[in-house]
């Protein structure tokens, strides 16, 4: 399902798109890790050229739920500039990152001239949405070991490296921040993953995972 919804050449495409055409024409700016990167008050696209950005949703008394992660070639922003207004989104630098800030003038005159470069923005809102829609199944309708396993796969749908024999999902994950983006505790994440190394469906390395046996991960998916 999500080898569907998730298309490796559409989502190659649109980053290449967004890295290539229009980041240039932005400004330019960088934020050391851990950094939060203040979105811009009038409406524009933010893109990711470097490094990599983690997207969370707030509320009043300070709590935060992990929505995704943004990788060169990815935005933020684009729903202020389609509909001007403030969401309560949170974006910060996961790693040193550079971004590329394109102006709403800027936006207007691209889309004007090139209306079927519009697909590109509408293919990131619209996987986005679907994210959104994962999680919020997986929150009614799964098991703690079956929101762990349908994550990482998701995450090798959306953004990983591969060689023949495994799968690298190439953003190093905290057991607290994959239990955020889950909705589990820390504690929880940690005895599934363990669980997973035990049975030789994943290994990590630096805070990276990879996955050896995407069969298996799959099965605690469809079982549960």
């Amino acid at each position: 399902m999500y080898k569907d919804l998730f298309d490796e050449k559409k989502q190659m495409e649109m980053r290449d798109f967004f890295l290539n055409i229009a980041a240039p024409l932005g400004k330019t700016k960088t934020y050391f890790k851990n950094c939060e990167i203040t979105l811009p008050s009038c409406p524009s696209v933010c893109i990711v050229t470097e490094g990599k950005v983690r997207v969370s949703l707030y509320g009043e008394k300070g709590l935060d739920k992990l929505l995704h992660f943004l990788i060169p070639g990815e935005i933020f922003g684009e729903l202020n500039y389609f509909e001007n207004v403030e969401h309560n989104i949170i974006v910060f630098a996961k790693e040193d990152t550079t971004i590329s800030i394109v102006s709403e003038d800027i936006l207007n005159s691209l889309l004007k001239e090139h209306p079927d470069y519009y697909k590109y923005f509408i293919h990131s809102i619209s996987r986005k949405y679907f994210l959104s829609l994962c999680h919020i199944s997986d929150i009614l309708f799964h098991s703690s070991i079956s929101k762990v396993a349908n994550t990482l796969y998701r995450l090798t749908c959306l953004n990983s490296s591969c060689d023949e024999d495994k799968l690298t999902i190439p953003i190093s994950l905290t057991h607290q921040e994959l239990g955020t983006l889950v909705g589990c505790s820390r504690i929880t994440v940690t005895r599934i993953l363990n669980t997973f190394k035990k049975e030789g469906i994943i290994s990590s390395q630096n805070k990276t995972l990879i996955i050896h046996d995407l069969e298996k991960l799959k099965a605690y998916i469809e079982n549960d």
